[in-house]
Parts: C-alpha cells; sequence; structure tokens
C-alpha cells in the first residue's frame, strides 16, 4: 500500500535537468526527482524524504537559503 510522505519541493521544470546541475549544488547526492503527468511542468526537484510535515518543516529554512520558493509537499510513495 502507498505511504503519504512530505518533501520540498526546489522548482519544477518542463524539460529534465539532471539533479547534479549547478543550480542545486548545493544539495548535491540529496536532490530527487519527481515526475508529475498531470502538470505542464512535469519535473518537480524535491530534497527529503520525511515521515511527517513538522519534521520537513525544520529542515526548509536552511533549504530556503539557497532555494526561497521551496514549499512542503506530499507524496505517496
Amino acid at each position: 500500500p502507498a505511504v503519504k510522505r512530505f518533501a520540498i519541493q526546489l522548482m519544477a521544470s518542463v524539460k529534465r535537468i539532471p539533479t547534479d546541475h549547478p543550480e542545486l549544488k548545493s544539495l548535491r547526492g540529496n536532490v530527487w526527482v519527481l515526475e508529475s503527468s498531470n502538470s505542464s511542468l512535469k519535473y518537480k526537484y524535491c530534497y527529503g524524504d520525511f515521515a511527517d510535515k513538522a519534521t520537513a518543516q525544520k529542515h526548509i529554512e536552511s533549504v530556503r537559503k539557497e532555494f526561497p520558493q521551496a514549499f512542503i509537499i506530499t507524496y505517496e510513495k
């Protein structure tokens, strides 16, 4: 069964970019891609994999230093 998880979305893109792209270098090794079929911005670049929103919230402030527009999303794993 699917489990609800939380992540921090950094950005979204129409085209796929490598997770080692210079724009993502500060979080290298911790960025992953969530593909969406119901959005024009198909590729969502995410950081972290958290069991609850409170844990994601603890991480978002440091992420926003580099990605001020970052926000918490939920997804099923």
